[in-house]
């Protein structure tokens, strides 16, 4: 399915910043399983000092748009446009950008539901004392588990065998401007070439690297943001069984409640599903780095996100 009925720009807006990774990262594209090795590779990549952060709108973050449009070709998932996979944003008095890939075993029009995961790249910057913001957790775990998940969903989708997850088409979105006030969620959605009633659900990954409390520490915290509530907390809990995976409302937590996050802005337009580990006391600090992070959990982000896709499927 293509979300796209506009003319592709000529030129990539991503060609333009040049990947400051040489060579690639190692990333594992055959394992058959969520690979921890490359959780750790794409978190390293965005946490990377050359990156200075990723705050919107500076030279950092417009080197991560074209880190994770590189890593989504390497992929395979297809563009949004011939032109490539950065969608341009007006943010303030400059430009940001939403870096998106598609995945289809299909033609437009298809019944077959497509599934949105999507993650903002975008973090703090430096502090005013010339420290760097790793956002190890803000938010390189969502983007690091919206890869992997990309990366299985397309082997899935190349094998010759029917796999849980053959009968969804997928798109994926790093979203920037998150932390100015989720511009680049609100551009997408306002985006007249995209074609949002093709689209069934909206899987947010933001903050999935920390023991989520005291007394559910390997548990992944949900929200289910939508009018659609009942039927998509079922699915939820029977892909939590599947997938061996403790899950745990953040309505009863009580953590991220208060935030407004690119889940909250998609929810007014689409059934909408939120997935993280919660506030911690790294939070947009410079402590947010990689080796606070629990990859156990971003693997069971992970996890979760495709049996989730493999039970939508089974029900369509």
């Amino acid at each position: 399915m293509v979300l796209c009925g506009c003319q592709p720009a000529a030129v990539d807006p991503c060609s333009q910043f040049d990947s400051p990774f040489s060579p690639a990262l190692a990333i594992d594209i055959e394992n058959s399983g969520v690979s921890q090795r490359n959780l750790r590779g794409w978190v390293q990549g965005l946490t990377s000092p050359i990156l200075k952060g990723r705050h919107a709108g500076e030279p950092g973050a417009r080197l991560a748009a074209a880190w994770i449009a590189k890593q989504m070709a390497g992929l395979g998932l297809d563009s949004l446009t011939e032109a490539g996979f950065c969608r341009g944003f007006t943010l303030y008095d400059g430009k940001d950008y939403n870096v998106i890939g598609q995945l289809s075993n299909g033609s437009s029009g298809s019944d077959r539901p497509n599934i949105l995961v999507g993650a903002h790249y975008d973090g703090q910057g430096r502090h005013p004392a010339g420290k760097i913001y790793p956002g190890a957790d803000d938010n390189a775990s969502g983007v690091a588990a919206l890869l992997e998940v990309a990366r299985l969903a397309k082997r899935q989708h190349s094998s010759t065998e029917k796999t849980a997850t053959s009968g969804v088409d997928w798109t994926f979105v790093a979203f920037g401007g998150e932390e100015v006030g989720q511009l680049g969620a609100r551009s997408f959605l306002a985006d007249a070439s995209i074609d949002l009633a093709q689209l069934d659900l909206a899987i947010h990954l933001d903050m999935v690297g920390r023991p989520l409390g005291p007394d559910a520490q390997n548990a992944i915290g949900y929200l289910t943001l939508s009018k659609n509530t009942p039927p998509l907390a079922q699915a939820l809990k029977q892909a939590a069984n599947a997938a061996g995976v403790e899950i745990v409302s953040l309505e009863d937590f009580g953590a991220l409640k208060p935030m407004i996050t690119d889940a909250e802005v998609f929810s007014h337009r689409l059934p909408t599903l939120l997935l993280s580990t919660a506030l911690h006391e790294d939070h947009h600090r410079v402590s947010d780095t990689p080796d606070r992070l629990d990859y156990d959990q971003i693997q069971r982000a992970s996890q979760l996100v495709l049996a989730l896709a493999g039970i939508i499927a089974d029900r369509s």
